[in-house]
C-alpha cells in the first residue's frame, strides 16, 4: 500500500477547478460574442464571403480571438 501525496490525490480526483479563471474566461467569450453582435449582423457573413471592409474584418477577428482565448481559459481552469 502506498500513501498518496496531496498532489497525487488531486490528480486522481481530477484536480481543482479554478472557478475564478473559468468565470473570467466565460466573460471573455461573452465579450467576443457581444463585439461581433454589435458590429452588425451582416458584417460577419459578408466578411466570410470576402467583401468586407477592414473594420468589419477587425471586429470579426477580435470577436473570434476573444472567444478562442476564453475557450482556452476555461480548458486551462478545468484541467488538473
Amino acid at each position: 500500500m502506498k500513501e498518496l501525496s496531496p498532489e497525487e490525490l488531486q490528480c486522481v480526483a481530477g484536480g481543482e477547478i479554478n472557478w475564478g479563471q473559468a468565470a473570467a474566461a466565460a466573460g471573455i467569450i461573452a465579450l467576443g460574442v457581444a463585439v461581433v453582435a454589435t458590429g452588425g449582423i451582416a458584417s460577419i457573413p459578408i466578411s466570410l464571403a470576402g467583401a468586407a471592409t477592414a473594420g468589419e474584418l477587425t471586429i470579426a477577428g477580435f470577436g473570434i480571438a476573444a472567444s478562442a482565448f476564453g475557450g482556452w481559459g476555461i480548458g486551462d481552469a478545468v484541467s488538473p
